[in-house]
């Protein structure tokens, strides 16, 4: 709970560079490499909007979504809640929709459980193929340690790092991880900065449907919506975290623009499907490469944080022998670990669950949980209301509309893969 100065007092809550440190590290991730090769199927003008554009609904669904929140604890009061209770709550609170509350809850739980389940597991084989990469570059040579065989030796560390709770402790880790991304972001954006050569002849917009999919692929390259409550559930004084969590994403929306622009500009027509492919075949950039795959391992405590306040409580309500939240953690970290082991694709299912089922929770359930909650908040000025839900459907529409296209991105991705 808060005291009377606006503070909580929780024991793992976290200063504003923290959130800070969770908000950025949980959102960037190898998306960010793709970005140049999208440019190139939307052309430099539309696919520079289209990335503006997809940004700035993500953050006003994050504001709608932390405001609602802010509303419901005080009306329920309590100090925190998670994204399911929430909609919950919304529902509840329209009596057209409130019998259908429950079912609100278990669906925005199952759809958090899925997506940060396959984004645990495809971190889990990032981690394999990078371990794999450094294996290479210490002995000069191909490693033959079979992949298969590094992603079962996964289940030690990442088993280790998933019963971490404490959210001081995976702060540490997001700002460590912050640190490697930051040092392989500068030295890869240094290299591609480097003798740009104008713009001419390059796409400027190429058709709808390709602008359609670069919108898709950054709605997906953006989806932290899971980590965004339960982090701002653990600040020390919560009032901060709005700015927090905005500039966060201003600050991802900027080094997102400038990697795609410059990446793009930088090798043209030649621009591979992600960008590190294109850098010089020099051990610096071998062991930058492989920096970047270790900031997958320490972001994996808060992505399997934000599943473990979904599953914890379930395990809590049903089962009731000793350890039992450390036996489940470990039996999902196996589940994950087997994943990555048996399908090598897994970063094709999450890009799927990703672009439909995330971009539901990211820009669709937003502003409806926005409309619910505002409609009957009596601290909210009654000619405000109208403007305010009028606001939300707007946004809600545009949420549909991308959901739409990042399925369809996926969907396509998948078909290419396939094919080829």
């Amino acid at each position: 709970m808060e005291n009377s100065k606006g503070v909580r007092n929780i024991k793992d809550s976290i200063y504003w560079w923290e959130a800070f440190f969770n908000v950025f590290k949980s959102t960037v991730g190898t998306g960010i490499l793709t970005l140049p090769e999208a440019f190139l199927t939307a052309g430099l003008v539309s696919g520079s909007i289209g990335l503006i554009f997809v940004a700035a609904i993500c953050i006003i669904s994050l504001n709608l979504l932390v405001d609602a929140n802010k509303i419901a604890c005080q009306k329920l009061e309590v100090s925190a809640l998670n994204y399911g209770d929430l909609v919950k709550f919304a529902f509840s609170e329209n009596k057209y929709s409130s019998k259908f509350s429950f079912y609100g809850k278990v669906t925005t739980n199952l759809i958090t459980f899925l997506f940060q389940f396959f984004v645990c597991s495809a971190y889990i084989r990032i981690t394999a193929e990078t371990i794999n990469d450094l294996i290479t570059i210490v002995l000069g040579t191909s490693s033959h340690i079979p992949l298969w065989a590094l992603i079962f030796l996964m289940e030690l560390p990442f088993g280790a790092i998933a019963v971490v709770r404490n959210m001081r402790i995976i702060s540490i880790f997001s700002g460590f991880a912050v640190l490697l991304l930051t040092i392989s972001l500068v030295s890869i954006f240094t290299e591609i900065s480097i003798d740009v050569p104008s713009p001419s002849g390059l796409p400027l917009y190429t058709n709808f449907w390709m602008t359609a999919l670069l919108m898709g692929r950054t709605i997906y390259s953006m989806e932290s919506i899971a980590t965004i409550l339960p982090i701002e559930n653990k600040m020390k004084r919560p009032e901060h975290f709005r700015l927090v969590m905005n500039s966060a994403f201003i600050a991802i929306t900027l080094i997102y623009l400038a990697f795609a622009l410059i990446g793009f500009m930088k090798y043209r027509f030649e621009v591979a499907d992600v960008i590190t492919e294109n850098l010089p075949d020099t051990v610096f950039f071998k062991i930058i490469r492989v920096l970047f795959g270790i900031t997958i391992l320490f972001t994996y405590s808060i992505q399997f944080y934000a599943m473990n306040l979904v599953v914890i409580p379930l395990v809590e309500k049903y089962l009731h022998f000793k350890s039992s939240i450390f036996f489940t953690v470990l039996l999902l970290v196996t589940a994950q670990v087997l994943i990555a082991g048996i399908f090598p694709n897994v970063d094709l299912a999450l890009s799927l669950i990703g672009g439909s089922l995330g971009a539901i929770l990211f820009v669709v359930f937003p502003p409806i949980v926005g409309i619910l909650v505002k409609e009957n908040d009596k601290s909210s000025l009654t000619s405000g209301i109208a403007l305010y839900k009028s606001f939300c459907f707007l946004i809600l529409v545009f949420g549909c509309f991308i959901t739409l296209t990042s399925t369809a991105a996926a969907i396509a991705e998948i078909y290419q893969s396939v094919r080829h």
